[in-house]
């Protein structure tokens, strides 16, 4: 008898955890199927932005050397 009592409480949590399963995946088709472009937290824009003007400042100072030794080049 205990047996059967075992197997019917196994039975209903596996049923139990089927079924949450089963609302997360429908949750996360309702979240990947709305197609709401993802908002980046603040930090992650300042970031991106900072590494951008990083960037730029060091393009900037090649453009600056690459001239400077075509003069020096020349010069010579």
């Amino acid at each position: 008898m205990t047996i059967l009592i075992e197997k019917h409480q196994q039975e209903l949590k596996d049923h139990r955890d089927s079924q949450n399963k089963d609302r997360l995946y429908q949750a996360t088709l309702k979240e990947v199927n709305s197609n709401k472009p993802i908002e980046l937290p603040v930090a992650f824009e300042v970031q991106e932005l900072k590494m951008k003007h990083d960037n730029w400042l060091l393009d900037e100072q090649m453009k600056m050397i690459t001239k400077e030794l075509k003069e020096f080049i020349n010069d010579k």
